[in-house]
């Protein structure tokens, strides 16, 4: 038991335990990774989009400005001048586009437990460029005629015209919220993991279709993701298959949304061979989607600077555990950095312990609580805490002035714990959780 307090290099009882060091096993945790595609990354984006518009057309005749342009009439027989024809236009897109990918998400594994949460995720399917889509505008229409040409077109039959090709760009997949159900299965080779999981998306385009712009979205979407991770201390590796089909009906996607005066060369039908000029007039009144994606992602992980807490506190004198926070910046470059340890007892010695790497050791030196930081670890001797009478204890870790001459590299991680002595009714010692500050780059 650490009776007294720690001398200017820690007890002898505290020294021998952070040098058994085959005598330490380690502790869960996770470990967060920030994943960035790579080029051999593949997205297979393939869509059926149907833009439904209802509205009129008329013929584009003008008596001051188009005097011989085309003049439409509803029906058979009767009318006269240039009147508007109710109808019913599907814009029908065919997409077939595989391209390169780009983007990148968050992956926290636990290779204790089995959990992993992705997120973060955004994605380009066709990573920053565009794509064709074949277009096909199927008209419906109450019968009408046309002057100039002259034709009938009889009402009541969907009248199919293929009009060669729109545009597709901005293929995007945000993450719309936490990732479920996410597992991790251990291979037979170390550090090597099977995964799958839910991650829930917003998924949004862009369609170009003679000049008018549709902003498809968003459109809720689970996809789910199965692959292979490799994990190492400060790099990961994944591979992810995405492969999924999806059939939605958006009804009024873009209120307010109207298209005016679309100019557009109608087939003559009886007679064929010539061209009747019309004007249509739309709104949308709904989208129709089924898409169908295969996505093969390659990407490379580094890990997160940041701060993360593990290990858990026993019980000391005042009823509850010690809770070690730090606050500050991960920068090495900032050079700030206080650890703050609070729920102390009152007036007692204790010491701040730094170390490279995770430990566990129960009962550690005799004492009450539970050793979280690794062997050959530092004990920062020259910054002793007398407790005040609040129970906390603020501490600046000084870079510059580490024992032994220790520097913290960009990249580094170390972990921090705080150890206390305590009457918890006898004299004893005690320590806090743990926490591991991981180094920007």
């Amino acid at each position: 038991m650490l009776g007294g307090p720690p001398h200017l290099h820690g007890s002898p009882d505290m020294m021998r335990s952070l040098s058994l060091s085959l005598l330490l096993t380690a502790t869960a945790h996770a470990q967060t990774y920030d994943v960035v595609l790579e080029s051999t990354s593949t997205a297979k984006f393939q869509a059926g989009i149907d833009v439904v518009l209802p509205g009129s057309l008329i013929g584009d005749f003008d008596s001051k400005t188009n005097p011989r342009g085309t003049r439409t009439l509803p029906g058979l027989f009767g009318g006269s001048g240039n009147q508007p024809v109710d109808v019913g236009v599907t814009i029908r897109t065919d997409t077939d586009i595989t391209e390169v990918p780009t983007g990148s998400f968050t992956v926290a594994v636990d290779e204790e437990t089995g959990a992993l949460e992705i997120e973060a995720l955004s994605l380009d399917a066709l990573g920053g460029g565009d794509g064709a889509t074949d277009l096909i505008f199927e008209l419906l229409f109450q019968t009408f005629r046309t002057f100039n040409p002259d034709s009938l077109f009889i009402g009541g039959i969907p009248l199919p015209i293929p009009v060669g090709q729109g545009t597709v760009r901005n293929v995007l997949f945000a993450q719309s919220g936490a990732s479920q159900l996410g597992v991790l299965a251990p291979t037979k080779t170390p550090g090597t993991y099977t995964f799958t999981v839910l991650v829930p998306v917003d998924t949004g385009l862009q369609l170009d279709v003679f000049g008018q712009v549709f902003d498809l979205g968003p459109i809720p979407l689970t996809l789910p993701l199965a692959g292979t991770l490799v994990v190492t201390p400060d790099a990961l590796d994944v591979d992810v298959s995405v492969s999924f089909s999806d059939m939605q009906s958006i009804p009024d996607p873009l209120p307010g949304f109207e298209i005016e005066d679309l100019p557009f060369g109608l087939p003559t039908i009886l007679p064929p061979g010539n061209t009747a000029n019309v004007l249509f007039s739309l709104i949308v009144a709904s989208i129709e989607t089924n898409l169908s994606i295969q996505i093969e992602l390659d990407g490379a992980g580094v890990r997160v600077c940041g701060f993360e807490k593990y290990c858990t506190a026993e019980v000391n004198s005042t009823g509850v555990p010690a809770s070690i926070n730090a606050l500050g910046s991960a920068d090495v470059a900032d050079a700030d950095l206080t650890l703050r340890v609070e729920e102390l007892p009152l007036q007692q010695f204790g010491i701040f312990l730094m170390s490279e790497t995770r430990t566990f050791v129960p009962a550690f030196g005799g004492g009450d609580g539970n050793l979280c930081v690794g062997p050959q670890g530092l004990a920062l001797t020259s910054f002793i805490q007398s407790r005040d009478q609040t129970g906390v204890v603020v501490f600046a870790v000084p870079f510059e002035g580490l024992p032994g001459g220790t520097t913290i590299e960009p990249g580094s991680t170390w972990n921090f714990q705080y150890w206390f002595r305590d009457r918890n009714p006898a004299p004893t010692s005690n320590l806090s959780d743990a926490i591991e500050v991981r180094f920007c780059e």
